[in-house]
C-alpha cells in the first residue's frame, strides 16, 4: 500500500480490514456515498476532517452500517 500522510488513518483501516493491506488500499481509494462520493483519502486531504473517517471506521468496526 502506498504510504499516506495519514499513518493513523492507514493503521486503522488496515486493522479494520484484518491486516489485509490490499483491501485497506482499495477502501481508502474507493469513493463513498456518505463522503459525497469522495474517497476517504480525498475527504481527509480536502480538509473536511480525519474525525469523520475515524467515526466511519469505528461504526464499521462495531457493525453500524448506517
Amino acid at each position: 500500500m502506498g504510504r499516506t500522510n495519514h499513518p493513523k488513518l492507514r493503521k486503522a483501516v488496515v486493522r479494520l480490514m484484518q491486516n489485509d493491506e490490499k483491501a485497506a488500499e482499495e477502501w481508502l481509494n474507493t469513493p463513498k456515498e456518505l463522503l459525497d462520493n469522495m474517497t476517504p483519502l480525498e475527504w481527509v486531504e480536502s480538509g473536511k476532517g480525519d474525525r469523520t473517517i475515524e467515526d466511519l471506521i469505528g461504526r464499521l468496526e462495531h457493525g453500524v452500517f448506517s
